[in-house]
């Protein structure tokens, strides 16, 4: 998921002026930095999601009866055993903090930001934005100057590195004056 905080100029702010603490007098319009948060989409189980796992449980449970007749006891256990991790890995990931990104193109300067890791500051005026398709299902946004390669998005799933490919060379673009 992304969101747009400053928009390239000609569309509208997504907030007001004094969210980097700075008010519209301090800057002028091409001056503000647009700012794009991207964030990995974490969308929670609902209601029928859950009963679906719940009556795969039942399936397995059932499918397991006649094996445990049998004498195959493991069966059930290594059956029940699967869904229990299942809903422990999906309990985990539910529990852990999603990956985030955001880039700030501001002024003469483009700043990176990744969860756990310090700001990266760019010169806007020999930064190369470059998309890598390597596959038909891959995608790498890729900011790179003389000293570094960064890559853009990678918390997002192809259709929104899709969708923000054009934005941030359109931004970029802007900010260097081309």
């Amino acid at each position: 998921m992304y969101q747009l905080l400053r928009r390239p100029e000609g569309r509208p702010w997504a907030r007001p002026d004094d969210w980097l603490g700075l008010s519209a007098d301090d800057l002028s319009p091409a001056d503000r930095p647009m700012v794009l948060q991207m964030r990995e989409n974490r969308s929670s189980l609902n209601k029928v999601e859950r009963q679906a796992f719940a009556m795969l449980g039942t399936c397995l449970a059932a499918m397991t009866i006649m094996p445990a007749l049998k004498g195959y006891w493991l069966v059930p256990v290594f059956s029940l055993g699967a869904l229990a991790l299942l809903v422990l890995a999906l309990g985990r990931h539910r529990a852990s903090v999603p990956a985030s990104e955001s880039l700030e193109l501001g002024a003469g300067r483009v700043v990176y930001r990744k969860r756990g890791r310090p700001p990266v500051q760019l010169s806007a005026s020999r930064l190369q934005f470059v998309p890598l398709r390597p596959s038909p299902v891959k995608l790498s946004l890729i900011l790179s100057d003389a000293n570094r390669k960064i890559e853009v998005g990678s918390c997002l799933s192809l259709e929104e590195r899709e969708a923000i490919a054009p934005i941030i060379a359109a931004a970029l673009s802007q900010r260097r004056g081309i």
